[in-house]
């Protein structure tokens, strides 16, 4: 009997550019979990109504916060993580959502007043949530991501801030002192009994699978 726990990544649109941008990611919670890749809102549902004891649920894109907005799975997914699971926005999430459907996402669903904030490349460091909550897992204490920081995170709740000694990084801008230093591009916060991850790295850098298999409990 396979004792691995079970993660369910959900990506309603772009599965096939998960599985190529995020193969990093992937190929790791392979190694440590089940893997279950959903690419439809039925099926996840069915998965979300069946026998499968779930750890965690990865939502690969943003169609979940679209236009369409699948109503009934975010329901779902919302009651998960509250029931104690643990959801992380991930791969490739904040890259394919549009800022004001951001903004709604984590307002109507999560009761979150998270926004969609500044893209750039820069390093980031430790903050409050990494030094609490995950500070007993391997995750790197600062690290370069091309990322959409979240505005609005709580200080306990972001896992990488931007300090004065964060610049940015551009092979065409000139670099330049990060001045919005209150954005967070990685942040995790209790939702109910369970947890609400984002990574709003868009690259999926090395770094941020230790992020996400931190959040997951599996590192």
């Amino acid at each position: 009997m396979d004792s691995k726990p079970t993660i369910m990544l959900v990506s309603l649109v772009y599965l096939e550019l998960n599985q190529d941008v995020s193969g990093h990611l992937l190929s790791a919670l392979r190694s440590k979990a089940t893997l279950l890749e959903v690419d439809s809102a039925e099926r996840a549902i069915a998965v979300l109504s069946s026998t499968i004891s779930l750890h965690g649920i990865i939502l690969g894109d943003g169609e979940l916060g679209g236009k369409h907005f699948h109503a009934g799975l975010r329901a779902r997914i919302v009651d998960f993580a509250k029931a104690g699971g643990t959801v992380v926005l991930g791969c490739d999430f904040s890259s394919l959502i549009r800022p004001s459907d951001f903004n709604k996402f984590f307002d109507k669903a999560w009761k979150l007043p998270w926004r969609f904030g500044t893209y750039y490349r820069s390093d980031f460091f430790a903050g409050a949530a990494l030094e609490g909550k995950l500070n007993d897992r391997p995750i790197p204490a600062s690290y370069s991501q091309k990322a959409v920081a979240a505005k609005g995170v709580r200080e306990e709740h972001k896992v990488y801030v931007p300090t004065t000694e964060s610049w940015t990084q551009s092979r065409v801008f000139m670099s330049t002192p990060v001045e919005d230093l209150s954005e967070s591009p990685v942040a995790f916060t209790q939702i109910g009994q369970g947890h609400l991850g984002y990574v709003g790295d868009v690259n999926s850098e090395v770094e941020s699978t230790a992020v996400v298999l931190a959040m997951f409990g599996l590192s």
